[in-house]
């Protein structure tokens, strides 16, 4: 008779119960012998589990489906996949992609198989998780104490009534914004985000940038014939606002800007209905296919956690706004004349793949998909892009790439080589958001030591590291300054009750730095990064609920908390000192290399 291993999940150590075998902590650190923390599993085997999650994104993409794979069912453009513009395929980097439960259900799935788990009692808030969990069950035939969940998927029939009703949307809140002129004669191209920039700047007809400091160095030859395409980013400024300032720059500048959204034509619509029925049919077609989600190796049905932003790529607004984007990129790239160099900024998003397609597709050259940030280990969004990089550009369902990946840290470079990306495809260049940390300062310690406090882009994340910082000791007992600095894209404030001597500081973090002596963060912000180059002491928070996507995972000296009795003790410590800080970013600013690339 096999032995009976029952196994509890529950999210936390305060959920622990007796009678259990054996419990799996899904969204926290373990300090008990009898739990299995999952945050630490993965950690521990995260190599495996990366590629193993990489590899089933391309089994998706071959899944055969009636008259051939997904990725050529949808071939919208007998060269082009619309593939590459779905949510699953772009990896999106955020809480609600479900990518960091994928990765964790991997792990618990390796976990039962280890132990031969029996019986499984699951007890989770996240109804998407517990449904993946007791589809494998039955797979398994693994008992459990719950009843199994109902797969919520949605209507297709509503999201196609929600694709439509998009198309008006986006033409009320567009029918101001002028596509860029193609009358214009620049022959350089540059796609960014109209986010760290100074607006004050706009009046002297100067466009200053912080992705682009030292622009003008790297291109001293051009900056009379540069065209700008800017992506909106949702603020204090509305479209038709954005639109006034552009407009207002494009008087007093030499250059030309454009929003990357532009009003739709009426000539677009009945293509893209066609479009979206297209779509539609290939949808339906992945519904009604048994195993379209499931992990052929070892078996793990992510239906439940996929299908939902699946069908919204395919049915819903996303997807006519992705189609509005490709038929708008077609247009803009086919109306202005042969481009010598196009740079963007590069994060494996939707629309890169649709700008990159009509880029070549109209004959322009140079193509530089810029990193403009150290890649974190676990962010797919690259993994995906270095694979893609291997791939023949010749056959029509592969991802239209670019000439070269700009890439501006050794962290970066080290990914791309371990995700194999060809080495031509790489170039290695300076740093030019973070190229004021070449002549950095002494940090200057006053007599009242100041933890500078890094707002993160999530509200969530704020919350859950003020919490940690405000239940440690040490804050309570020192005459420590608390600077909250919030995020450049996201400037709700957290509740900083309780917190001594707090204030919120909105200067730069290249002004705040001088003055700060410890700098602490969520393990996903950049800003960790620039303080550990600096050379201020810096400690980021790890999430249970997230993966380390630190930029500073692995690096000699980077300090890493999991609680509030952590970041007691490494308050408390000495600024270690690290050998590895000056070759994290390149760094030289004469910017060779930029020249190089771009001659």
């Amino acid at each position: 008779m096999t032995n009976s291993v029952r196994v509890d999940v529950v999210v936390n150590q305060s959920e622990l119960r007796v009678g259990a075998d054996f419990t799996v902590l899904w969204d926290d650190y373990s300090t008990r012998k009898d739990a299995i923390s999952l945050p630490e599993y993965v950690e521990a085997h995260a190599d495996r589990l990366r590629l193993h999650f990489a590899e089933f994104i391309d089994q998706v993409a071959q899944t055969p489906l009636s008259g051939g794979s997904v990725s050529e069912l949808l071939l919208i453009r007998e060269d082009f996949s619309y593939w590459w513009m779905t949510l699953f395929a772009s990896t999106r980097w955020d809480p609600t992609s479900n990518i960091t439960h994928a990765v964790k259900l991997l792990a618990f799935v390796e976990i039962c198989e280890q132990i031969a788990a029996t019986n499984i009692s699951v007890r989770l808030t996240n109804h998407q998780v517990s449904a993946a969990i007791h589809t494998y069950c039955r797979s398994r035939k693994i008992s459990t104490t719950e009843k199994p969940l109902s797969r919520n998927r949605p209507s297709i029939r509503r999201l196609q009534l929600r694709s439509i009703a998009a198309i008006g949307k986006f033409a009320t809140t567009h029918r101001s914004v002028k596509m860029l002129n193609g009358n214009s004669k620049a022959k350089t191209l540059i796609v960014d985000h109209l986010v760290r920039f100074n607006e004050s700047a706009i009046e002297d007809g100067r466009y200053d940038s912080q992705y682009w400091n030292a622009l003008d160095k790297v291109l001293p030859t051009h900056t009379s014939g540069i065209s700008w395409v800017h992506h909106y980013v949702p603020g204090p400024r509305s479209i038709s606002t954005t639109e006034q300032l552009l407009s207002t720059l494009n008087t007093t500048s030499v250059s030309k800007h454009a929003q990357f959204e532009s009003r739709l034509t009426a000539s677009c619509v009945f293509p893209i209905l066609r479009e979206l029925r297209q779509l539609r049919r290939i949808a339906r077609a992945s519904r009604e296919h048994s195993s379209f989600f499931i992990d052929t190796s070892s078996g793990v049905d992510f239906t439940a956690l996929f299908a939902k932003q699946w069908n919204e790529s395919l049915c819903g607004s996303t997807a006519t706004r992705h189609l509005i984007i490709l038929r708008q990129q077609e247009a803009l790239l086919k109306s202005l004349p042969t481009q010598k160099t196009g740079l963007f900024l590069c994060e494996n998003q939707p629309w890169e793949a649709a700008f990159t397609y009509a880029w070549h597709k109209h004959g322009h050259d140079k193509l530089v998909a810029v990193v403009h940030a150290p890649i974190r280990f676990w962010d797919f969004r690259y993994f995906t892009l270095a694979r893609a990089l291997r791939e023949s550009p010749h056959n029509p369902t592969n991802k239209p790439i670019p000439s070269v990946v700009a890439v501006n840290s050794n962290i970066s470079r080290t990914f791309m080589e371990n995700a194999q990306a060809p080495s031509h495809r790489v170039f290695e260049v300076e740093s030019l958001m973070f190229d004021y940390l070449i002549a950095t300062n002494p940090v200057q310690v006053t007599q009242k030591d100041v933890l500078l406090v890094v707002g993160d882009f999530f509200p969530h994340l704020n919350e859950r590291l003020i919490e940690l910082i405000r239940k440690t000791h040490y804050i309570h007992t020192t005459n420590l300054e608390i600077v909250f600095k919030p995020h450049p894209m996201n400037t709700k404030l957290p509740d900083l009750s309780g917190l001594p001597h707090v204030r919120i500081a909105t200067s730069d973090l290249r002004d705040l730095l001088p003055r700060t002596h410890t700098a602490v963060s969520c393990n996903s912000s950049t800003a960790a990064l620039e303080s550990f180059i600096y050379g201020v002491k810096t400690i980021s928070y790890v999430d249970p609920e997230a993966l380390n996507s630190s930029p500073l995972r692995g690096v000699s000296g980077a300090m890493f908390v999991t609680s509030s009795e952590q970041l007691d003790v490494a308050l408390t410590e000495n600024r270690s000192d690290n050998q590895q800080s000056h070759s994290l970013l390149v760094l030289d600013p004469l910017t060779p290399r930029w020249k190089a690339l771009l001659a």
